[in-house]
């Protein structure tokens, strides 16, 4: 549809689970390299490094600013639209974390795979959704989600998790950072 100019017909699909898969398709084998580049692989990994959520946030942003333009542009419009997605997480079950493990390694992968680049898709997967939490002070110069705080597990990992709220309901679940 897209040779023949015919956008109208992407409004036409009912199955949300097309777009996505296509969506994911075009960044993980369409484009040149990933949308988190080759380049700056290694920095994105070692932002996460920081077990203060404050100098993760802040080491995230700085390595982003370092995107090419165009790859900024896309990704700061492609993870407020999966921040957006996941607001609805309780219609469409797809939490932050769970949009980060289909997205993680759509969005971020080594120049060469390698039995040792496995053990960093769940580093790949937390970034992505660390992204989509912290999206305003990322990409706006906002502050941290104040809807999430961080503790510290048994395992002596950093965990995020819903502040507790005064009424019944919570409008988030718990994520890593």
């Amino acid at each position: 549809t897209f040779e023949d100019k015919n956008i109208n017909a992407v409004f036409e699909i009912d199955d949300i689970k097309v777009i996505a898969s296509s969506l994911k398709y075009y960044f993980r084998e369409i484009l040149p390299e990933p949308l988190l580049t080759f380049d700056l692989h290694e920095d994105f990994l070692e932002a996460m490094k920081s077990e203060e959520r404050q100098q993760k946030v802040t080491n995230l942003k700085n390595v982003v600013s370092r995107l090419p333009k165009l790859n900024y542009e896309c990704l700061k419009l492609l993870i407020k639209h999966l921040s957006d997605v996941a607001s609805y997480k309780d219609e469409n079950l797809m939490q932050e974390s769970n949009i980060g493990v289909v997205f993680g390694p759509t969005l971020m992968r080594p120049r060469e795979e390698t039995v040792a680049s496995i053990f960093n898709i769940k580093h790949q997967n937390i970034l992505v959704e660390s992204l989509i939490i912290e999206v305003d002070a990322i990409f706006e110069g906002g502050r941290m989600n104040e809807k999430y705080q961080t503790i510290i597990n048994s395992r002596n990992s950093a965990r995020l998790v819903c502040r507790p709220k005064k009424e019944k309901s919570t409008d988030c679940d718990s994520a890593l950072i």
